[in-house]
């Protein structure tokens, strides 16, 4: 009996053939990748521990500003980077931090510690730098896809309005689209995007 196509493995299929990812040659792994890096990154992986109490030695500050840069490349949703870093190193306001982590062993002991805050208010500031960014100020245009994706499709998910009017219409709009094909359902309001 012939196999039924499943359409979402077809469109995978579709989807990642489609995606052609452009390196420089500088980019690209070089052959000795898999005995070279990935035996450490392995050795790393394998080795990682959840450390619960500390030394309380500060880290030095090179180090330190080392990791902070390297924070920042974490991936975020669309590249939004809606957060911000507060490297805290008075020990006043350590104090008081422990206190609003209940006093746990990780924040009373840490030599350092660096509070994340999500500012999902963001959005459209970083979406300004991005954009500005990926055309060189205004100088190139975007290609047709990412133009829709950053001008259209990501405003239409971070927009919200003081009254919900729009909230609404987009839990519609959801609603209709999810009829006709998968469909990403949220955020709609200002406690998904705090989530």
């Amino acid at each position: 009996m012939p196999k039924t196509p499943n359409p979402l493995t077809e469109t995978l299929t579709g989807m990642t053939s489609a995606i052609k990812l452009e390196l420089d040659h500088e980019e690209r792994p070089v052959d000795s990748f898999v005995e070279t890096a990935l035996p450490g990154f392995k050795q790393t992986l394998k080795g990682r521990r959840s450390i619960r109490v500390y030394d309380g030695d500060p880290i030095p500050e090179n180090i330190m500003r080392d990791c902070l840069r390297d924070a920042i490349l974490a991936p975020s949703a669309s590249n939004l980077q809606s957060y911000e870093l507060y490297w805290v190193r008075d020990t006043g306001k350590k104090k008081l931090i422990s206190k609003a982590c209940l006093d746990q062993p990780p924040a009373i002991t840490a030599g350092e510690l660096v509070v994340v805050v999500a500012r999902g208010d963001l959005w459209k500031v970083n979406l300004e730098k991005l954009v500005g960014i990926m055309t060189n100020q205004g100088k190139q245009p975007l290609p047709g896809p990412v133009n829709d994706y950053y001008t259209r499709i990501v405003p239409m998910f971070m927009r919200d309005d003081k009254f919900g009017f729009y909230n609404l219409v987009r839990r519609i709009y959801y609603w209709y689209m999810g009829l006709q094909q998968p469909t990403v359902r949220t955020p709609v309001n200002r406690g998904d995007h705090r989530i």
